[in-house]
């Protein structure tokens, strides 16, 4: 109950509006289900009843002599109940009590209802369990009955345009008059007399025309004589009083005693001051909020549910009474947001209020904020409420000196629960208050329209953004973030790790902050997620990403091909994990690892930096572009790029088969003894060698140097003067038509016609005695310091010995053999006409094969000289040769003077000696018999006929030049 007003009846204007009636009907069974409950066993009379009915049920019972029948049932307070015991059997005079959840009676009614029936209108005080006592006269009158409980139906909840309406029109309609206002409006000047008040009540008259100012932006001036409003305190009680014609005031009159002041304070937080709010509002033309005056109870006189002063000071019901609304009792130190709406009606709007960057709340006292007493409501002794009403700037609510839990909604007419209190401020209608500060409790912070900052400060807080780009500040573990589809572009700025997918599919941005080592995660959305200066995980989740990274070591992770990451010099080391093929250098030049994850077949790609790039259990393709890079293939058959003198390629043994790509020289063994396969890239010339492996290497344009190492290797040369290096029996050098000079150089056994008709020469090395043998090429054959086999095949070659014993094979008319002193007893064997002395002065022997008829002239070695089976004309040159024809008519020429030479098949009749020097007739030639040989002696030289009878000797074998 209120006492505002109470001389309100000075105003002859003003009747007293006795209670509320209504119209409406509540039916029970058409408006809910309601039961009909039969009595079995007999109902006893006390608490412990065993009958219970809901509002709305009806129960059939007995009463006999000296019976009282108890029925159980839960009413919330403040409603109104009809209660009706109804006689079904004629004479039965019914009594009807109501008892408390104790059992004390509390409402009686006889004779209420129809005839001899018993009903009673009952309001409960309390919510809670009550007891319906169905009786009779004296116990004595007997028969069945209907005990029924009904509510009216709930009266409605208004909205702040029906208060509004009701505080302008509603009161003044109640009794038959008519809406009034000043004739002015905002911006306008109303003359104002207090002298006649005390300096408190001076005081708090003053403050509350400024709150009224604030909203209507009408000015009100300090008179000592006439005035539009007088206020005196020379009457009891509080009440205003005012003279109108039509709808306009003529003058107004507010009184508020000194004894009102002496019993309820003279501070800002005292009644005293909202009675001051209320009677100004009275004296510029609002009505009370309900049709009721100098009394009111809640439940009778109210018309509407949340009549309160929560949104009126206007009401006669403070928080407390009002038991429906959820609100601490708090005094009103401002027009509420009905009444700011209700007055505006009348005068129009202030535009000028608070119109900079103001802070309202709690620690900003004469920093940024109204400079008015409301900058300090959270420390008055008791407990207010407010409405804010701002004009512009970008404002705050700053409530982080509070330990409580609140909620700070920064909506327009809604209530928050601020400083420990609940429903104790509100935002005006049209007010935009842009940012929200809680405090160390776990506060719910609900942000408008606008671009709202929310930081919810300590404790576990849950942040509402709603429409509009906003920010969250979040520093607990426990703090969410509510955001729906389509409420703007909205960022988080969080001093711990935070998800955003955890809180919201709808959040835009993260951005850590401080220095500890923090993570990051997206969501759905195309995130810009930042770090701060520690070593931060930042991973955008799914949607196309960008990630920057900051300070500190940080960690990438990329699931999505249209995701970035922003790296500058100088801000650690980072690496990225990507689930995707990935490029840093797309990114930035300033990361410096990277990791493939998962199983796809995926690329992986460098920048400037010297790299470290892992790839996954797929078939990987990692390049580390520019830098000294390390890349680790792992599973899967991975190719990598190396482009860079000091790249390094690491792979363990059974992680499938790999290949690098080179535009260096590169060597597989130097990386890894598990990689297969190399390419060189680019027309520079380069070398590439193998490892254990089984390599596949291949050249590039260039003139390569290719080796297989060890492995039985496939060496591909391409284009250029190749040199491939051979060192196992099973290497395999591949080269095409047209594709340079290329050399193979082995250390085994090699045919090049084995491996390409297209590979030009063949280098023998070691000392082991190997064979090298050529192709169709006009090759050119070395042969190591072994005893070598040197066959150029086909081909007009040219076969160099080296060391050793070596034996060439010639079969063609072109082919050459290159031998120097010293090295070695070496021996052409021919398959064509062939001079020893026209290749080397070096070369021993000579073999001619085949059957053709062929000539073979020495040198000046002492020549071994074997013939074929044809007609071969053999010329051991200088030298003590040694000659063999052969099957065939050979012919054995001697032209070099002081020789011994030998024949040691020579076939008397069948074969010539020619001789060119020494004799020039048989008559010149001595025959001497030698134990088995016969010595031909002419001049200064000697042929020995081996094994040959010298009585066949005659002139017919002989031929002279």
């Amino acid at each position: 109950m209120c006492d505002l007003c109470a001389m309100t009846y000075r105003d002859p204007e003003v009747p007293v509006v006795a209670g509320y009636s209504c119209d409406e009907t509540f039916t029970p069974g058409a408006d809910a289900d309601f039961a009909v409950i039969n009595e079995g066993v007999d109902a006893s009379a006390g608490t412990s009843t065993s009958y219970t009915i809901n509002v709305g049920d009806s129960f059939n019972g007995t009463l006999t002599s000296g019976d009282q029948d108890w029925v159980r049932v839960t009413l919330e307070a403040g409603t109104t109940y009809n209660i009706a015991l109804t006689a079904n059997t004629s004479g039965l005079d019914t009594y009807l009590r109501v008892h408390n959840s104790s059992g004390t009676q509390i409402a009686f009614n006889d004779d209420g209802g129809d005839g001899l029936n018993s009903f009673l209108s009952f309001t409960a005080t309390t919510g809670g369990t009550y007891y319906l006592n169905a009786g009779s006269y004296n116990g004595l009158s007997t028969g069945n009955y209907t005990l029924s409980i009904t509510a009216p139906p709930p009266l409605p909840v208004f909205d702040n345009d029906q208060i509004a309406a009701q505080l302008t029109n509603g009161y003044w309609e109640s009794t038959g008059r008519a809406q009034r206002s000043f004739n002015v409006s905002s911006g306008g000047t109303l003359d104002v007399n207090i002298t006649g008040l005390t300096a408190e009540g001076q005081f708090l008259a003053t403050q509350a025309l400024a709150a009224w100012t604030a909203v209507t932006g009408i000015n009100f001036n300090f008179v000592s004589g006439a005035a539009a409003i007088t206020i005196d305190d020379n009457d009891s009680g509080a009440y205003n009083s005012s003279t109108t014609s039509g709808n306009t005031i003529l003058s107004s009159t507010v009184n508020v005693s000194t004894a009102w002041l002496a019993n309820s304070g003279t501070t800002i937080d005292s009644y005293s001051f909202q009675t001051y709010l209320h009677e100004i509002g009275h004296a510029l033309g609002l009505g009370h909020a309900g049709n009721y005056n100098s009394s009111a109870t809640y439940g009778i006189d109210n018309h509407y549910r949340n009549d309160s002063w929560q949104g009126t000071v206007m009401s006669y019901f403070d928080q407390d009474e009002n038991t429906y609304i959820n609100a601490t009792r708090a005094y009103i130190i401002t027009p509420m947001v009905a009444d700011i709406i209700a007055i505006q009606n009348l005068y129009g709007a202030s535009t000028t209020t608070n119109l900079g960057n103001t802070i309202y709340g709690s620690n900003h006292w004469g920093t940024n904020n109204t400079g008015t007493y409301i900058d300090n409501f959270l420390s008055y002794g008791n407990n207010v409420a407010l409405t804010i009403y701002d004009n512009g700037g970008i404002d705050l609510l700053d409530f982080s000196g509070i330990n409580a839990a609140q909620l700070i909604d920064l909506r327009p007419e809604t209530y928050s629960n601020v400083g420990g209190l609940t429903g104790n401020l509100t935002i005006a209608r049209g007010t935009v208050i842009e940012n929200a500060t809680g405090g160390n409790g776990n506060d719910t912070l609900i942000g408008n329209s606008a671009n709202n900052w929310l930081n919810g400060n300590a404790g576990a807080d849950t942040m509402i953004g709603g429409a509009g780009n906003d920010t969250y500040i979040v520093e607990n573990s426990g703090d969410v973030i509510v955001e729906l589809a389509g409420e703007g572009t909205d960022s988080v700025r969080s001093w711990i790790s935070f998800e955003l997918w955890r809180s919201s599919q709808h959040l835009e941005n993260l951005t850590l902050l401080g220095s500890s080592n923090l993570s990051g995660v997206g969501n759905t959305q195309a995130n810009v997620i930042t770090g701060n200066s520690g070593n931060n995980w930042l991973d955008g989740a799914q949607g196309a990403d960008t990630m920057i990274g900051g300070l500190g070591n940080d960690t990438y992770i990329v699931d999505n091909v249209g995701d970035t990451i922003v790296e500058l010099v100088g801000q650690g080391t980072d690496t990225v994990i990507s689930s995707v093929s990935f490029e840093l250098w797309r990114s930035s030049q300033h990361l410096e690892n990277l990791t493939l994850s998962g199983s796809a077949d995926l690329a992986g790609i460098g920048n400037i930096q010297a790299n470290v790039i892992r790839g996954n259990s797929g078939n990987n393709w990692l390049d580390g572009a520019q830098g000294a890079d390390t890349m680790i293939g792992g599973l899967g058959d991975d190719t990598y790029i190396v482009d860079n003198v000091g790249d390094t390629v690491v792979e363990l043994a059974g992680q499938g088969t790999d290949t690098v790509i080179s535009s260096v020289s590169f060597e597989l063994w130097r990386s890894s003894q598990h990689l297969e396969n190399l390419t060189l890239s680019g027309s520079a010339d380069l070398a590439g060698i193998g490892n254990i492996q089984a390599n596949v290497i291949r050249g590039n344009s260039g003139n390569n140097w290719i080796d297989g190492a060890q492995g039985a290797d496939t060496m591909i040369g391409g284009l250029g003067n190749d040199t491939y290096i051979v060192d196992n029996v099973g290497d395999t050098v591949v080269e095409l038509a047209g594709q340079g000079t290329d050399t193979v150089i082995s250390s085994v056994s090699f045919e090049l016609w084995r491996s390409s008709q297209h590979l030009e020469n063949l280098t023998l090395s070691g000392s082991a005695d190997l064979a090298g043998i050529g192709n169709i090429q006009a090759n050119v054959i070395r042969g190591n310091s072994g005893n070598n086999w040197i066959d150029g095949a086909q081909g007009a070659d040219t076969m160099i010995g080296g060391l050793g014993n070596d034996t060439y094979v010639v079969d063609n008319v072109g082919d050459t053999v290159v031998e120097l002193v010293g090295q070695g007893t070496d021996t052409v064997i021919s398959s064509v006409s062939f001079e020893l002395w026209r290749s080397s002065q070096h070369l021993e022997n000579l073999t001619l094969t085949g059957s053709a008829h062929l000539s073979g002239v020495g040198n000046a070695r002492s020549n071994v000289m074997q013939g074929n089976s044809g007609n071969n004309w053999l010329d051991g040159a200088q030298g003590n040769d040694i000659l063999t024809g052969g099957a065939g008519s050979d012919i054995f020429y001697f032209s070099s003077a002081g020789d011994t030479d030998t024949i040691t098949d020579f076939q008397d009749g069948i074969d010539t000696i020619r001789i060119g020097v020494g004799a020039s007739n048989f008559s010149q030639v001595t025959v001497t018999d030698v134990g088995a040989d016969t010595h031909l002696t002419f001049g200064s030289n000697t042929i020995i006929l081996q094994n040959f009878d010298h009585t066949l000797v005659s002139a017919g074998d002989f031929a002279f030049v």
